[in-house]
């Protein structure tokens, strides 16, 4: 089963695939590092924005209309997101800005939304998007943090991940070797090494599967083993 969010991805991720066929078979090397940069900035885009449209479909299919049919994980998921929105509205009638009438309707209206919340969680609208990747080193513990939230059992998503430790390593190192890569091609950052189409390669082989395999935690489905690894020549959807 695929979701709206994987098939929109592919369709991105196939834009990536074919500038690092260009870089693979160009014997330009000016050709070749900037197909690679390109694919690279590329394919960490096409993740990020799947990461956000997945995680936003997951909060749509949040379909509970008891507090008490909730998982634990999407308890305290909805519990953060409605402390974020009563804190904004506090702040706005802390502020000084604005007459007391409108700080008082923009209040009422987040605290009646809480209380509609936790009655039918079915109704809670504000669901904000991942956003965009910062920190490398950081991310995968981040997307770990949110994904989380989203399984009936509260499991980590990276004991999700089928193989050894060793693969998950060496799997999640190259998402943050791809987003390092993405952020120094975008910002032109003089310290950062050019990427080679081959470690570009690598970087797309994990990038497609770590999306299919949220799309799989998300959905509660089985997936591809670690290991499965395909040539990304072959990613591209016909």
């Amino acid at each position: 089963m695929q979701t709206g969010a994987f098939r929109d991805y592919t369709y991105r991720f196939r834009e990536a695939v074919l500038l690092l066929r260009i870089a693979l078979l160009s014997s330009i090397p000016a050709t070749a590092s900037a197909a690679a940069k390109g694919a690279t900035v590329l394919a960490a885009a096409a993740l990020e924005r799947f990461i956000n449209d997945a995680i936003n479909q997951a909060c749509r299919r949040i379909s509970a209309r008891s507090w008490d049919d909730l998982p634990e994980g999407q308890k305290k998921y909805l519990c953060q997101l409605m402390a974020r929105r009563m804190s904004n509205a506090s702040q706005v009638v802390l502020d000084a800005n604005d007459t007391f009438a409108k700080k008082q309707q923009s209040f009422r209206k987040a605290t009646e939304e809480c209380l509609e919340g936790f009655s039918d969680p079915s109704a809670w609208d504000h669901h904000p998007e991942y956003g965009l990747f910062s920190d490398a080193k950081a991310e995968p513990d981040r997307l770990d943090r949110i994904l989380r939230n989203f399984d009936p059992q509260d499991r980590s998503f990276y004991e999700f991940l089928s193989g050894d430790v060793s693969q998950r390593a060496e799997y999640l190192n190259a998402l943050k070797q791809l987003i390092d890569a993405r952020h120094g091609v975008a910002h032109a950052l003089p310290a950062s090494t050019p990427p080679w189409p081959t470690d570009v390669k690598s970087w797309l082989v994990a990038s497609f599967w770590l999306a299919r395999r949220i799309e799989a935690f998300l959905l509660g489905t089985v997936t591809r083993s670690i290991g499965e690894e395909p040539d990304p020549n072959h990613l591209a959807p016909t």
